[in-house]
């Protein structure tokens, strides 16, 4: 911990609320409600109604130490249980570059229930969409749209990092979904 070398006592560190109560509600509707918006967070406090005095207000709050150090701490403690490390990152994106959707289906090429997928397997999906097909009254069949995600950008992104590829040039390629599920099933048929 820090010492405030003028007073001898511990510097403030924006772990524990502020002393004006309405500075502490200030910091709070910063970071919590209004996501960053200064001017409705010093309204919200209690500070004045009026937009343009609310502006300066919230401007001038931000710049005092304290109250700066306050929402430091508020955003870190909102952000801490979502970060991901560099090595999660890099981790995730390899999984998803590596991710055989042949994984997905079962031997006959249809798509397995989401509860039977492989968990690192299902990392490829970006949305599925379910569809009735309906005559007249009756439901006679199922149409499911399988989203996946790009693996190629997964790919891009490691060689990226790698110094592989230089972030400014552009990587044009075309995969047929089509083929690429061919070719997942003859390996599926072949492993057997």
């Amino acid at each position: 911990m820090t010492t405030d070398l003028r007073e001898g006592k511990p510097a403030y560190d924006g772990s524990t609320p502020l002393r004006g109560a309405r500075r502490e509600n200030f910091a709070q509707f910063y970071v919590h409600k209004t996501r960053g918006c200064a001017a409705q967070a010093a309204r919200l406090a209690g500070y004045s109604q009026d937009l343009d005095a609310s502006k300066t207000e919230g401007f001038r709050l931000l710049a005092i130490a304290d109250v700066r150090k306050r929402v430091n701490y508020l955003t870190k403690q909102l952000w801490e249980p979502i970060h991901m490390s560099d090595e999660e990152l890099l981790g995730r994106a390899a999984a998803l570059a590596r991710t055989d959707i042949a994984r997905l289906q079962d031997a006959q090429g249809k798509w397995l229930p989401l509860h039977e997928m492989p968990p690192d397997a299902t990392a490829v999906i970006a949305g599925i969409e379910v569809d009735e097909i309906r005559v007249g009254e009756d439901a006679v069949g199922v149409t499911k749209k399988i989203k996946l995600r790009d693996s190629l950008a997964a790919m891009r992104t490691l060689m990226q990092v790698r110094r592989m590829l230089s972030p400014d040039v552009k990587a044009e390629v075309n995969v047929n979904l089509a083929d690429r599920l061919a070719r997942a099933r003859r390996r599926v048929k072949e492993g057997q």
